[in-house]
């Protein structure tokens, strides 16, 4: 009974073991450096050029308010020898509550930019998947991986230049 059962086992690992090589025998594969087709693309260099110009607008804003704060401060350090001590830790106190909210907003507008960065690289990606879809499905691949994924491949396996001149026409 254990033989058979042994015997049986070794007959269902066999086929398991030809039906993999066999699967593996008809796959056809690609690699996308999708990082590369975003980054190269009209529309993204665009976004990023808007998204920089938003944000030095913010910038200026915020340094002119640096320029104003740190006049206060000057003014403070003038007047500070005829101020009572309670209205020197009261001028000192709101001025370092407005440098925290100037750093604050500094921080916010940082992450802002990056979030909106991060989104844009995301919408063009998926334009880039559509693409890359495609083609893979003009061409008959059955896997197309990620170049950043990827540890190995053979540079003949690289579509990113067909998936650039499909997207960038």
């Amino acid at each position: 009974m254990r033989r058979n059962l042994a015997f049986i086992l070794g007959i269902v690992f066999f086929i398991a073991v030809v039906s993999i090589n066999s699967a593996f025998a008809e796959v056809k594969g690609a690699i996308v450096d999708v990082n590369e087709v975003v980054e190269n693309y009209q529309e993204f260099k665009d976004g990023l050029e808007k998204l920089k110009t938003d944000f030095i607008e913010k910038q200026t804003d915020l340094d002119n308010k640096m320029k104003a704060l740190a006049e206060k401060e000057a003014n403070l350090k003038k007047t500070a020898s005829v101020m009572d001590d309670a209205k020197k830790q009261q001028v000192m106190q709101e001025l370092e509550a407005e440098f925290q909210k100037l750093q604050s907003l500094f921080n916010e507008y940082q992450t802002d930019l990056s979030e909106k960065e991060k989104q844009l690289f995301e919408k063009l990606e998926q334009k880039v998947l559509f693409v890359v879809e495609d083609i893979a499905k003009d061409k008959k691949y059955t896997i197309v991986l990620k170049k950043q994924a990827t540890l190995y491949y053979d540079k003949n396996l690289d579509i990113t230049k067909q998936v650039q001149d499909r997207l960038y026409k």
